[in-house]
Parts: structure tokens; C-alpha cells; sequence
């Protein structure tokens, strides 16, 4: 897929080049293994069966098992990078898996009840339009769980 954002692009490359690696050493990351993963999954709705969840930067899929657990009707899972898409493919063949830019969502207005993202909405260059796109394509009622780096990740004092 080529995208038109500079950023993106770079992102996807990057992310293509280093997946295999990344695949292999976040488990070795403590900060996602005991702060990023178990806050997240303590955060999941418990009410997901028979739902459609659409998971937004997927990454290797380490989180879908999670989500797996709750039976949901559908997952769907997007990531910019072909590699980690591919992984999630292998790992995961239930999960309808795309190579797409999360600021451009190409789903049908309302087709989620649930959005996920760990770790991933901090890339976008256009927050106004990801989270339009993320609006547009949950059911009403549907929900938004999220999380980014903190703002001292970035160099701010906050």
C-alpha cells in the first residue's frame, strides 16, 4: 500500500524493516509487560461477545488474544505495515487483517461497537481526522479504548 503522508510512509518502512525484531523483544519490555498490557486488559469491556472490534496499529497482534478470549462476532485489525499484518495473519486467522492508515479507515460508517489501540494513536499527524474516522465507523454507543506514551516520552515537562 503507498501511502501519502510522509510520516506514515516512513512509519510503514520502518516498521517493515524492524518487525521481526520488535516481534521478538517487546515480551522483554517491562514497562509494556507489567504497566501497557495488564492496564489495558483490565480496561477491556467485558461485554464484547457477539460485538464486531476493530484493533487500530496491531502490531504483532500481542494484544488480540485478549480480546479473542471475550468471543467477539468480528475483529478486525489494521496496521501500516505489510510485516506485522502478515504476522497477525499467521497467528491470529480468524482476525480480518489490513495494511491501512488509521487516518483513513476504509469501513462502512457504524460497523464497530468497540475501537482499540494500544500504543499506536500517538502517530498520527492528524488527531481532528483520526478521530472523526474512528466516530464515524463506531455503531452509536459504540466505545474508544486507547493509549499513547506519556507526554515525558516526548521531551514535555508536563
Amino acid at each position: 500500500m503507498e501511502f501519502t503522508d510522509a510520516n506514515t510512509r516512513d512509519n510503514a518502512r520502518a516498521y517493515d524493516e524492524h518487525a521481526q525484531l520488535w516481534d521478538q523483544t517487546i515480551r522483554q519490555n517491562a514497562a509494556y509487560q507489567f504497566l501497557e498490557k495488564p492496564a489495558m486488559a483490565q480496561s477491556l469491556p467485558q461485554d464484547l461477545e457477539h460485538r464486531s472490534v476493530l484493533v487500530i496499529g496491531a502490531g504483532n497482534g500481542d494484544e488480540l488474544a485478549e480480546l479473542i478470549k471475550q468471543n467477539p462476532r468480528r475483529i478486525a485489525a489494521i496496521d501500516i505495515s505489510q510485516k506485522f499484518s502478515d504476522m497477525v495473519r499467521q497467528k491470529f486467522p480468524s482476525v480480518e487483517t489490513q495494511v491501512m492508515d488509521m487516518t483513513d479507515l476504509k469501513f462502512p460508517d457504524a460497523s464497530f461497537d468497540f475501537v482499540y489501540s494500544g500504543l499506536a494513536l500517538h502517530y498520527a499527524s492528524d488527531w481532528d481526522r483520526l478521530l472523526r474516522g474512528i466516530h464515524r465507523i463506531l455503531k452509536p454507543g459504540g466505545r474508544l479504548l486507547f493509549s499513547t506514551h506519556h507526554p515525558e516520552f516526548w521531551g514535555g515537562k508536563g
